[in-house]
């Protein structure tokens, strides 16, 4: 992969998550904390039902 692809998509993905998260937190106040805590529940869910499940 090129420096472009490798380096720097990456890091500009990373900084729009962090102002998304900090756009709802601006938007909806604490709210937003307790919706990621719900979020990482159901996804920890996830990961223990699909455990059995191996990507090929």
């Amino acid at each position: 992969m090129n420096t472009f692809k490798r380096f720097v998509m990456p890091v500009l993905a990373i900084c729009a998550c962090l102002f998304m998260v900090v756009a709802a937190y601006y938007a909806h106040g604490q709210a937003v904390f307790y919706y990621l805590i719900i979020f990482a529940v159901i996804m920890a869910i996830g990961m223990i039902v699909n455990k059995n499940t191996q990507p090929q």
